[in-house]
């Protein structure tokens, strides 16, 4: 059988040595309400095997530990425990809960190995003691935290060396407040390290052919055997032979037609930013035989009153354009090719654009 219970913090330490202690369990007399009902514990009947295995953990989560325990002590009342806190975060926030006395509680876990049915309770006789938790309230009466040994001095520095545990034994039982522990110095928490995200970082193509004057460039060196360049200019001569998937034929939402009177064949003229993507443009269009197509246009005619109309079916069609490149041919010589200037490359590029 598993019970779990609470006792009292009665010392928090916020200094080098992060200790917080209490009684975790009371011995012969006062009653704990556990998680199985009320229960007793006779003297000496909970035992840790290993204490320096036994964790301490924020309210019984197996997945927030916060410390271990470093010395259990059994006295006329009951059991005393002290835990080494660790310096994480969790750690820290810990200590300042209990501090301030908003989990002031220590609640802890035992196995029952052997016990007697009393009148109203349980008389637990034999006890493994599984683990420890800080709670917020405790469930004896008499659970209070009695003194926090914490001072300015004792405020823990960030990146401060670790140092050594005390072989000392570390007193467990209540102490008496003094006028002077009254009057101690307000505790001063070490702020924070604040974490900040990483920035953004980006890198550019490895691939040096990053303009048309780099292609060609690139282009004219591949001929002349340079290995490197013919991987940069082969990965960069994928055509749509390849990868026909790729080439989307493109329409325009213009109309052009010869049936306006005036100049249809300039009406039908207009400029604008060649498509993003596609080789093939496609406008709708209605241009009859008159213009070289094949369209019809709508025809009115006059007629006499009750008279039978001409039906003329209006029929339409795309006109096709395809994008077409323009290439040239420079010959040059190898001094040219290996002592010009580097902006050689694009300003040749841009002179055969303009051809």
């Amino acid at each position: 059988m598993i019970l779990t219970f609470s006792g009292v913090v009665q010392a928090v330490d916020a200094g080098e040595r992060r200790v917080i202690a209490g009684k975790i369990a009371p011995y012969d007399g006062e009653v704990g309400y556990t998680s199985a009902g009320k229960v007793v514990f006779s003297k000496g009947s909970i035992t840790a095997a290993n204490p320096d295995k036994i964790k301490l953990l924020m309210s019984h989560d197996n997945s927030q530990p916060v410390g271990r325990m470093i010395s259990i002590q059994s006295a006329e009342d009951g059991l005393y425990a002290s835990f080494k806190i660790s310096s994480s975060t969790r750690g820290n926030d810990a200590i300042l809960l209990a501090q301030e006395q908003l989990m002031d509680g220590l609640s802890v876990g035992v196995e029952v190995t052997a016990s007697e049915p009393k009148k109203g309770y349980l008389l637990v006789t034999a006890a493994t003691l599984r683990e420890v938790s800080l709670v917020e309230a405790a469930a004896f009466p008499s659970a209070a935290v009695q003194s926090i040994a914490a001072s300015e001095s004792e405020t823990v520095e960030e990146n401060q060396p670790t140092q050594p545990e005390s072989e000392a034994a570390v007193t467990t039982a209540p102490e008496t407040p003094t006028e002077d522990s009254t009057e101690a110095a307000p505790v001063v928490e070490a702020a924070r390290p604040i974490i900040r995200s990483n920035p953004l970082d980006s890198q550019r193509v490895r691939t040096p052919i990053t303009s048309m004057g780099a292609y060609t460039e690139h282009k004219i060196k591949a001929a002349l055997g340079n290995e490197d360049s013919k991987l940069y200019v082969t990965a960069a001569d994928d055509s749509f032979a390849t990868n026909p998937a790729f080439n989307p034929t493109q329409y325009l939402s213009e109309f052009p037609t010869n049936t306006r009177f005036g100049t249809p064949s300039i009406d039908a003229c207009s400029r604008g930013t060649l498509p993003a993507s596609g080789m093939t443009i496609n406008v709708p269009s209605l241009v009859t035989s008159a213009g070289g197509q094949s369209g019809v246009a709508p025809a009115v005619t006059v007629e006499a009153e009750a008279g039978a109309v001409q039906n003329t079916g209006m029929v339409t069609e795309y006109l096709s354009g395809t994008i077409n490149k323009y290439s040239g041919m420079n010959t040059l010589s190898i001094e040219l090719l290996e002592r010009s200037d580097p902006n050689f490359y694009s300003e040749l590029t841009q002179q055969l654009q303009n051809a």
